[in-house]
């Protein structure tokens, strides 16, 4: 999946307050899902899944992506699944909270399924020289991640995408070909999505209190 917008999802789906982005998961019933990349992606503006992994799924790149404006939660991993989240920026917004960007649901599971390299949260690691890999992440009741809890190198083979780094030249390269695009340029509404996310600051200056903008159909 790649080039896509994922943007202000439907209220409704959570009582009002914000909708949700992208689920990666399944019911007991089926088979998995496996080998899926999320390669060049933009998220704005949904309350949750930006995108959410269960613990179901396995082998799921995240690279090279932008999520803004989330409130609860930016990437969510939860239980055993294993994933790849590399140079990607999570860029705090008016309706987000103050935590870390991720959430790594631990209570009974293993994270060393999660390889985290190379991302950048504008209020809490927006510097890529210094701090850890798990300052971007927290865990149930908004407890610290440590660096011995997740994978300090890849836990699967990769399909070989090369990622660029996470900082302002990725995300101007990343908003000259997501969307919809015709032959007289980008179309009108994920324009105006692209617009809300301020993307040239990469700071934590945009961040609010956490209440989600009313999305409705």
């Amino acid at each position: 999946v790649s080039s896509c917008i994922f943007a202000e999802g439907i209220s409704q789906q959570c009582s009002g307050d914000g909708g949700f982005g992208y689920l990666i998961g399944t019911s007991s019933t089926v088979s998995p899902p496996s080998k899926i990349s999320l390669l060049r992606n933009v998220f704005i503006s949904n309350r949750d899944r930006n995108p959410y992994i269960t613990d179901a799924a396995s082998e799921v790149e995240f690279i090279n992506n932008f999520v803004y404006n989330h409130k609860s939660k930016a990437l969510g991993v939860n239980g055993d699944a294993s994933v790849h989240a590399i140079g990607n920026v999570f860029k705090h917004g008016p309706q987000s909270l103050s935590r870390e960007s991720c959430y790594l649901y631990a209570s009974t599971s293993n994270l060393q399924w999660v390889y985290l390299q190379g991302n950048i949260d504008t209020c809490h690691r927006n510097d890529l020289s210094s701090g850890s890999e798990t300052d971007i992440c927290h865990k149930e009741n908004n407890n610290a991640v440590s660096a011995s809890e997740v994978a300090n190198s890849p836990v699967f083979t990769s399909s070989g995408f090369v990622s660029l780094p996470a900082d302002n030249f990725l995300v101007d390269d990343l908003f000259t070909d997501v969307g919809a695009i015709h032959p007289s340029g980008l179309d009108t509404i994920d324009a105006d999505i692209l617009n809300k996310a301020n993307k040239d600051d990469l700071t934590c200056n945009d961040k609010g209190t956490g209440a989600i903008i009313a999305n409705t159909p």
